[in-house]
């Protein structure tokens, strides 16, 4: 109302952090909910703003009938902003002390498909919480066993 007060409860912050998460993105991001099951979010060790890595194992298949696949873990995304946390509906609980069922971020379109992708395939994920001054990217190799046995010089022995 013209001439009214206005009060700080009225206000939101200009950033993608905490409830309102919608009303601050920028306008080419989209909000998706993502399964809080890893071991960080489950003990209420991350909090909007932080930043995180998005590491994902899945099952490969062999490239034909005569090889086998494997298990490869990799970093799909990476400084992912925490935009808000949900937590479970329990109201007796304490904010601090309710475990959050999701974390929200603020992606690109197409990340967002990657993260649905690769939680539909059944992959197990888990998040790497980074410092608050690491914005870079690095550059790393998806691991595999083969990856493993020349790192560690590893012999795996051959079937007859």
């Amino acid at each position: 109302v013209p001439g009214e007060m206005i009060l700080s409860t009225q206000l939101i912050s200009p950033t993608i952090k905490g409830e309102a998460v919608a009303y601050v993105m920028d306008k080419g991001k989209v909000a998706i909910a993502f399964p809080a099951d890893d071991l960080l979010t489950r003990n209420n060790l991350l909090q909007a703003g932080d930043h995180v890595d998005v590491l994902f194992s899945i099952k490969t298949k062999g490239t034909d009938a005569n090889t086998e696949g494997g298990i490869v873990t990799f970093s799909a995304l990476q400084n992912l902003e925490v935009a808000a946390l949900v937590r479970s509906g329990n109201l007796e609980a304490k904010v601090n002390e309710s475990q959050p069922v999701a974390i929200i971020f603020a992606v690109d379109p197409q990340d967002a498909l990657v993260l649905k992708y690769l939680k539909g395939v059944g992959s197990v994920v888990d998040m790497v919480l980074r410092a608050p001054e690491s914005k870079e990217r690095f550059e790393e190799q998806p691991v595999h066993m083969d990856y493993l046995s020349d790192r560690y010089q590893l012999h795996t022995p051959v079937t007859p």
